[in-house]
């Protein structure tokens, strides 16, 4: 293989040939690697494909100051820490509902906990909505897509600062329109 800078030079060209040459070297190692981290062949997978499709689509704006290996595993590494935070977030949630119904939580001998969901969800959507837009768009990056400060930073061109000043606001009003429901979704947030 050629060295990175050769490879990026090739790359950043538009050289479909040599993506698919790093592709294909690269890609059943890098599902090896996922593999051993979350324990699931086809999410594995669909992780290594997802940031292939990521590195083509931004390979103009991605500065590599590592050999590829280093950068291939770290992203992989990155991106799977990330999907396992997003499934212990699943996790807890369906933990809670469970414990919640299995306890008697709400009081009734009637199976609610659907409408109940269904219905903290329209609340928790009306209210996300209720946002300005700039608030809306960086807390939905945030806590819907489990992306990091600094990466949607990156994204909207904007400073961390503004970001956490941003999330602050979401959180401070989502926690005024959403005040009957706070015992109940205050993992969430």
């Amino acid at each position: 293989m050629l060295i990175t800078e050769e490879l990026i030079s090739l790359l950043h060209n538009g050289d479909e040939k040599t993506f698919e040459t790093i592709f294909k070297h690269w890609f059943e190692k890098l599902v090896n690697y996922a593999y051993k981290l979350i324990k699931n062949d086809d999410l594995a997978s669909e992780i290594v494909e997802d940031f292939f499709v990521y590195f083509w689509e931004n390979l103009q704006k991605i500065e590599i100051n590592t050999s590829l290996n280093a950068y291939f595993f770290k992203s992989i590494h990155n991106r799977c820490l990330k999907e396992i935070r997003h499934e212990l977030i699943k996790q807890k949630y369906e933990n809670f509902t469970k414990l919640s119904v299995d306890n008697n939580f709400y009081d009734t001998e009637i199976p609610i906990s659907p409408l109940l969901t269904q219905e903290l969800q329209q609340k928790i959507d009306f209210a996300v909505n209720q946002l300005p837009h700039q608030c809306k768009e960086i807390f939905t990056l945030s806590r819907f897509e489990d992306l990091s400060y600094k990466e949607i930073a990156e994204k909207l061109q904007l400073s961390e600062n503004t970001v956490k000043t941003q999330i602050k606001r979401a959180l401070k009003k989502l926690r005024t329109e959403l005040a009957d429901y706070l015992p109940s979704i205050l993992f969430l947030f």
